[in-house]
């Protein structure tokens, strides 16, 4: 309770009557204390402590305590009077001179036991004066774990519990988290603080990365232990020692002085501390006998086939250079006269590296071959390259080619009469397929790409190399991947049910605007190309509508009616004058009354569907048809001026074209049946309409 003469708290407490103690008594009893900032800490934890061995012995809940039990509980008890005495001040800084208090600063004590682990949150007000004031805060202590725990590790906890108070303090006194410290006397807790978390195991890594989030390791401190008041708590204190304990009220001596004075003491991370992770250092060489031949410059070192060439040009450059200043010193004008060399390499440089490489892919795939054709002689019966006559290359006599009947062909360049010899599965191969496939930019073909590679190598099984390169190769796979295609859905009832009479079932749709001019000096006006399409015979019938108004598309409609006869059902998209003319068949339909539905159109039973909105690949049956008549159409009349009857004429004529497509395969032998069209199914026979003589003098885009 707080006695307001002198701001101070106490504590009272009713003595427990005399009945027999139980678990679940003493338990009462311990929770009537309340204690919210921990400043009997040291009191209660000594009862924490008993009731936790009271649960590892396993005493029921309503069990009466043995002799021992009850003697050790009563006496606990019994020291319940003594909290009375307790004057615990409720103000951190002296009364009437909080506006004098020049810096506040928290300071943590944690320590730990066997029994328990503890941390305790001073504050230190130091007043412009010089004078300083230490008060406790707040404070809290734990029993430790029923599972078996090292000191140490129980000192990190405590480490943890000491972050927590202090940063409930802060917020509560807005303090910046820098004017805290912390202190404690465990060596091993405060090497394990300022090493990095990632080299202790699990448990331990994991409490250390928690206490290094809120604070650096450099904030810890060593106090030793009497120094320490967070060690009397984990002896535990009676009531009666508690309020006459000045240390714990007040902090240590230590912290009235300057920073000067305070205990200090040097910490050293060493390299090996208690809970580190044992890593043993596996180091693994990698041994490959190298030859004194083997060339440094090897083609499996290089992915560029250009860059290969350019090195060993440049190589070739600096040994020639070194021969002719070799020369020179010896007083040979002639290379005295050619040292000079061009800043950039020579095309017959860049050649005699190629050749250079070239010879290798030969002489390292046919050894036995090449060995018999520089030297001069003939080639076995059963040699691989014997089918190819190779003969050496003129100019560079290490370079094999291939021999061939166009010798006299001198008209023609001689790596087309002699190509060079490149194995199969050689890296040098690899490369001048993969550098000419990326000088055509990955977009041919295998058997294209070995057209190119043909006109100067004759490359051995070709066919199985370029194919092996678009394989491999990331680009092509980019480029000439197959796309994926969806399972077609089956067809809906509407393309398949009876009748099977054409334009039973019609599919509409609309193509333009197309402009006709009305005369001389006046305005073109706009009109539109009407598609009804059959959607089971393929058949189409075309309307020019004057508008996109319901009323000029209900014309169009009636005409087809009067033609092909009215349909069964009709498909369309989500179109305004298609909704319209819905709506007024409907409309009409009830109207007129049921003994009237022969009388008039609207009561034929119209079916109206209409596809989903933003789904015009429902409608592909007509949506193609509407394709093939603006195609038909379009590249006929182009730009050409037509009237309105011209405009109809061509409509009817690409109706006719249309409806005389083949459906069925062409015949492409004289016993075969001629093709299905549409147009079977209107008039029985394919219509074959012969020219007029006129058509051939008038011009496609003419009237």
């Amino acid at each position: 309770m707080w006695l307001a003469e002198d701001d101070t708290f106490t504590f009272a407490f009713k003595p427990p009557a005399t009945e027999k103690l139980t678990k679940r008594a003493v338990l009462s009893k311990m929770a009537s204390i309340f204690d919210p900032r921990g400043q009997l800490a040291p009191f209660t934890i000594r009862s924490r402590v008993m009731f936790q061995k009271l649960c590892i012995v396993g005493v029921g809940w309503d069990d009466p305590l043995d002799a021992e039990h009850t003697r050790r509980w009563t006496s606990s008890f019994s020291e319940l009077g003594d909290l009375a005495l307790i004057r615990a001040p409720r103000c951190f800084k002296c009364p009437g001179r909080e506006s004098s208090v020049a810096t506040l600063s928290l300071h943590v004590f944690t320590d730990a036991s066997d029994a328990a682990y503890t941390a305790y949150v001073y504050v230190r007000a130091e007043y412009r004066d010089g004078n300083v004031r230490v008060t406790l805060a707040l404070a809290k202590a734990r029993p430790s774990t029923i599972k078996k725990m090292s000191i140490p590790k129980l000192e990190l906890k405590g480490a943890m519990l000491g972050v927590c108070l202090a940063q409930t303090v802060n917020d509560e006194l807005d303090l910046p988290k820098a004017d805290a410290t912390y202190w404690s006397d465990s060596m091993n807790m405060l090497h394990w603080v300022r090493a990095h978390c990632r080299k202790f195991k699990v448990d331990v890594g994991n409490r250390i990365a928690e206490v290094q989030e809120y604070l650096a390791g450099s904030q810890w401190n060593h106090v030793p232990g009497r120094l320490n008041p967070a060690d009397k708590s984990t002896r535990g204190f009676t009531a009666a020692q508690l309020a006459s304990d000045p240390v714990w009220w007040n902090g240590p001596e230590f912290l009235v002085p300057q920073h000067d004075e305070w205990p200090s003491r040097q910490i050293t991370v060493p390299k090996e501390l208690p809970g580190m992770v044992k890593r043993a250092q596996v180091m693994a060489f990698a041994v490959q006998q190298v030859s004194a031949e083997v060339f440094r410059l090897h083609p499996d070192n290089y992915s560029s086939w250009k860059r290969l060439v350019r090195l060993m040009a440049w190589c070739y450059r600096f040994i020639n250079r070194c021969r002719r200043r070799r020369a020179s010193t010896r007083g040979d004008p002639e290379a005295a006269r050619t040292a000079v060399d061009s800043v950039e390499l020579k095309s017959e440089e860049l050649q005699r590296a190629e050749c250079h490489w070239y010879s290798i892919a030969q002489a390292e795939t046919y050894p036995s071959s090449y060995r018999q054709l520089t030297s001069g002689k003939s080639l076995a019966a059963n040699d691989p390259l014997l089918r190819l006559n190779p003969v050496l290359d003129k100019d560079y006599p290490c370079v094999l080619r291939v021999g061939g009947r166009l010798k006299t062909a001198s008209h023609l360049p001689e790596h087309t009469r002699h190509p060079i010899i490149l194995p199969q599965h050689h890296r040098i191969t690899q490369l001048i397929v993969e550098a000419e496939d990326r000088k055509c930019d990955h977009s041919v073909g295998p058997n294209h790409l070995l057209e190119n590679l043909m006109m100067g190598f004759w490359i051995i099984c070709g066919k199985v190399v370029t194919r092996s390169h678009r394989a491999h190769c990331v680009l092509c796979k980019k480029k000439w991947t197959t796309l994926a295609l969806q399972q077609i859905a089956p067809l809906p009832l509407f393309r398949t049910a009876p009748p099977y009479r054409a334009f039973s079932r019609v599919g509409v749709d609309y193509a333009g605007p197309l402009r006709t001019k009305q005369g001389r000096g006046k305005t073109q006006l706009k009109r539109y190309l009407c598609v009804f399409s059959c959607l089971q015979s393929s058949a189409c019938h075309f309307e020019m509508a004057y508008g996109l108004d319901t009323k000029s598309f209900l014309l169009a409609f009636t005409r087809l009616c009067k033609r092909r006869d009215v349909p069964a059902e009709v498909v369309s998209d989500n179109g305004t004058n298609f909704v319209g003319a819905e709506r007024e068949l409907r409309e009409a339909d009830q109207a007129l009354g049921s003994n009237e539905m022969a009388a008039s159109m609207a009561s034929q039973g119209v079916h109206w569907c209409f596809n989903p909105p933003l789904a015009p690949h429902f409608g592909g049956v007509f949506e193609c048809v509407v394709k093939a008549a603006k195609r038909a159409m379009m590249a006929t009349l182009s730009q050409a001026n037509l009237t309105d009857e011209e405009l109809v004429t061509a409509m009817v004529s690409a109706e006719g074209l249309l409806n005389s497509r083949p459906l069925t395969a062409v015949r492409i032998d004289v016993d075969d049946a001629a093709p299905l069209t549409p147009m079977h199914f209107l008039d029985g026979q394919c219509e074959l309409t012969l020219p007029l003589e006129e058509v051939a003098e008038l011009h496609p885009q003419r009237r």
